[in-house]
């Protein structure tokens, strides 16, 4: 099979160490430069080509599973995994079930997972649109 093109990642983050560090856990991983929101608005206001959002969910104007609802209905959506350090069980459950793809926790074993989790998201995500290019054919 051949090599999947790394996706735009978009990073939506109000801690700029932990944004610092979601990028340059990105740019090891051979992924593009990601763009950076410190806030729902401003991730939203961007003209953002991301196919993959690392959401917190504790961000200074919304919450991280409102803007996931936002962001799961617009055109072409971006596949979105929750990234957090305030989360439990109910949380996880509740991002997933409105459409977040994966849900990590801000802790020491995030740098190691975070690119595992990626690559089955980017590996999932390119099966959906073969499956409805093969339909619509």
């Amino acid at each position: 099979m051949a090599e999947l093109a790394k996706p735009h990642v978009l990073v939506v983050d109000d801690d700029p160490a932990m944004a610092a560090l979601l990028r340059r856990i990105l740019t090891a991983e051979g992924y593009p430069p990601p763009q950076w929101a410190d806030t729902g608005r401003a991730a939203l206001a961007l003209d953002s080509s991301a196919e993959i959002v690392l959401l917190d969910h504790q961000l200074p104007d919304t919450t991280g599973v409102d803007l996931l609802e936002t962001l799961r209905h617009r055109p072409g959506h971006p596949s979105v995994i929750m990234v957090t350090g305030h989360g439990d069980e109910v949380l996880a459950s509740l991002a997933l079930r409105r459409g977040a793809d994966d849900y990590l926790v801000k802790d020491a074993s995030l740098p190691s997972l975070l690119p595992q989790v990626l690559e089955r998201v980017r590996r999932i995500r390119a099966l959906r649109e073969a499956l409805a290019a093969a339909e619509l054919d």
